[in-house]
């Protein structure tokens, strides 16, 4: 191709490269045709006697059949001797075709190496020199899906080199002022992402963060199009699991992108009206993506719901409570398409997660009893000696109740601000998902094996009915009645 080659040049040669296959290893099935060819020539012919009938032995006192037998050996000794005449022939034979199939193998090695060094040397450069227009800022589509399956029939060291160089260049577009030229570059990414499949998503993802600033409307570009690779893979059809690697890398992006500078510059209408990918929040259908795709244990879900956990101090703030009650609703629908959701995994994650979110909340309540049971005592002006030691008394014994909670709850209080006053949303997000699952029947109540699972959560229902959130109290009726 030359410098600046025409449209219809680019894509004939891309077809050519999609159509192309060469050989990489052909030693073994070579090796194999040799095995059976041989096999071949040493099965025992036609003519050849068994044991039992070269003996030639009769029966005594039949000498008509022993003269017969007499008769007969001769011919069955010159029977012997076609037969290994025979295998010599077959052998003889035999020698030049093995001959040829490793002549064979040579050549073919030869031509898949010659074809190797003239993709690696020569074809593979010019499609990197083709990928993007540079006057344009555009990304050749075609020339990108071609280069990312030539890369994907080279080597591992070809391609931990070549597939990162190819990324970057896509990625780069991005950062353009032009809407049209971050569109494209966001369509041909795609393509290349759903080209390699979702095990390649963490690479990608690197790749982002690498070219896009976290500052800026990159910031707003890279959460977009972190939200579009995303749901792009989730159409294609995925299998639980395939995304539990790229979670670690995605969730820093969702939090970017809903807390801090970030969503602050999104509620700004003359900066969101400036560039598309700040008008919207794509945080919340990533996050039910992710409940969706990855695989159901314990270790997980705490990873996904890490996020909230974490935010659970600061939600005092309308705003903030606002945006954990909507990304734990978007995590419960995608725990309810998650097809690698036991009945034993789900009872088991709900017994203590359940349990956690009651202690906490349990030992808040009985800390702010006290705390007004305090504070009555004060307003009524108590100046009785035993009166005041009485009160004291009480507040250290129910601070003392409060504080006996397991290791879990001593890491809430440690957190600071009101994070186990607002404990109820996570334990009503449970109690959502509980609703679920009862709804779909992966806890059937007419199974005696999950009515055995199910029975220890009973108590814990229980417990959610003494609890001063609406909501969970009406999840918790729910589940009871079911």
């Amino acid at each position: 191709m030359t410098q600046n080659p025409k449209k219809q040049v680019i894509r004939a040669a891309c077809a050519i490269l999609d159509a192309f296959h060469f050989l990489v290893d052909v030693a073994a099935p070579v090796q194999l045709d040799m095995q059976q060819q041989q096999g071949q020539h040493h099965q025992p012919t036609a003519g050849t006697q068994s044991p039992a009938a070269a003996t030639g032995t009769a029966a005594p006192g039949d000498a008509a059949a022993a003269t017969a037998a007499e008769q007969e050996r001769p011919v069955d000794n010159q029977s012997n001797g076609e037969a290994d005449v025979a295998a010599e022939v077959d052998t003889a034979t035999a020698a030049p075709a093995v001959n040829a199939i490793a002549q064979s193998n040579v050549d073919a090695l030869a031509i898949a190496a010659a074809a190797r060094d003239v993709l690696l040397r020569h074809v593979l450069p010019v499609l990197q020199s083709q990928l993007v227009v540079d006057d344009k800022e555009v990304a050749r589509a075609p020339v990108a899906l071609a280069l990312v399956k030539l890369i994907k029939l080279l080597p591992p060291e070809v391609e931990r080199v070549s597939l990162p160089r190819a990324l970057t260049s896509i990625a780069n577009l991005l950062r353009s002022r032009l809407q049209s030229s971050r569109d494209a570059a966001r369509a041909v990414l795609i393509d290349m992402s759903l080209e390699l499949g979702p095990e390649y998503l963490p690479t990608i993802i690197n790749v982002l963060r690498a070219v896009l600033p976290d500052k800026g409307f990159t910031a707003h570009v890279l959460g977009f199009t972190a939200a579009a690779l995303l749901e792009a893979h989730v159409a294609a059809g995925i299998t639980p699991g395939q995304l539990d690697e790229a979670m670690e890398l995605l969730l820093p992006t969702l939090e970017g992108d809903l807390f801090g500078q970030v969503s602050e510059a999104k509620e700004a209408t003359a900066f969101a009206s400036k560039y598309k990918e700040a008008k919207c929040c794509r945080a919340y259908e990533a996050y039910q993506h992710l409940a969706a795709a990855i695989t159901f244990q314990p270790s997980n879900i705490d990873q996904l719901i890490q996020l909230v956990k974490a935010k659970l101090p600061a939600a005092t703030s309308p705003t903030v409570r606002s945006k954990l009650e909507q990304l734990l609703a978007a995590a419960a629908r995608g725990l309810g398409q998650n097809p690698s959701v036991t009945a034993e995994g789900l009872t088991q994650w709900l017994r203590e997660q359940l349990d956690m979110c009651l202690r906490v909340e349990e030992a808040a309540r009985a800390k702010a009893k006290a705390a007004v049971g305090a504070a009555t005592a004060v307003d009524r002006g108590s100046s009785s000696k035993k009166q005041r030691a009485d009160t004291a008394t009480a507040v250290n014994c129910n601070a003392a109740a409060a504080a006996d909670t397991n290791d879990t709850t001593a890491a809430a209080e440690s957190a600071g601000g009101d994070g186990p006053a607002h404990m109820y949303l996570l334990c009503h997000f449970c109690l959502t998902v509980m609703n679920g699952a009862l709804k779909r029947g992966v806890l059937s109540s007419r199974d005696p094996g999950t009515l055995a699972q199910i029975n220890p959560l009973l108590a814990l229902l229980v417990r959610c009915l003494y609890g001063r959130h609406l909501g969970s109290v009406q999840a918790a009726l729910k589940a009871i009645s079911v």
